[in-house]
């Protein structure tokens, strides 16, 4: 056996990460290998998701390689360091997620619509037509002419005054009295 396998056998976890802190892949490799399921324990212990753990955990050994050279031996043990970068990281997706599935809880409540029930609403205006309707007997040709134009077509008082061949102040004068003779048709009779 040579002397640099035996060397990477007897290296502990600390001296490995500070070798790691130098970008050693040799040791990163070692410390990954070492490791690996500590650190997936401790962030599927947060996280239930398989798919999610996988992620964070390629999250911390992107941040063990980037930061390691801030370890620090007489500080604390390496598998300490990085089980607490394990730990931050599963966490802080789980706040992320739990804090994005209430927001989006937020904006579905905000963007939910409720349609209104409007079949009373409706009944009542299509009873009211029918009424109208019905009514329209008291009416002169000429006011029924005026309100037709008016109020069914939607035409100014100006447009509808020319297509029924009358001044504009004839026209207003034939709204007026056949919307007052509905009115008075239309009301309900006092009991």
């Amino acid at each position: 056996m040579g002397q640099g396998s035996k060397t990477a056998e007897v290296c502990s976890l600390d001296e490995l990460l500070e070798r790691v802190g130098h970008h050693d892949a040799r040791a990163f490799d070692e410390f990954h290998q070492r490791m690996r399921h500590t650190l997936l324990a401790i962030v599927r212990r947060q996280l239930v998701d398989v798919d999610q753990s996988q992620e964070v955990l390629q999250e911390v050994w992107l941040e063990i390689w980037l930061t390691a050279n801030r370890f620090r031996s007489g500080r604390g043990h390496a598998s300490s360091w990085v089980s607490m970068i394990a730990r931050r990281r599963a966490i802080d997706r789980v706040r992320a997620s739990e804090a994005s599935r209430r927001r989006d809880l937020r904006v579905g409540i905000r963007d939910h619509v409720t349609e209104p029930d409007t079949v009373p609403e409706d009944t009542a205006i299509h009873l009211e037509f029918e009424r109208a309707l019905a009514a329209r007997g008291c009416l002169t040709q000429a006011q029924w002419q005026a309100i037709d134009l008016v109020y069914v077509r939607g035409l100014s008082c100006v447009e509808a005054a020319a297509l029924a061949h009358v001044a504009p102040g004839t026209l207003k004068t034939r709204l007026r009295d056949g919307l007052g003779r509905l009115r008075t048709t239309l009301e309900p009779v006092a009991a």
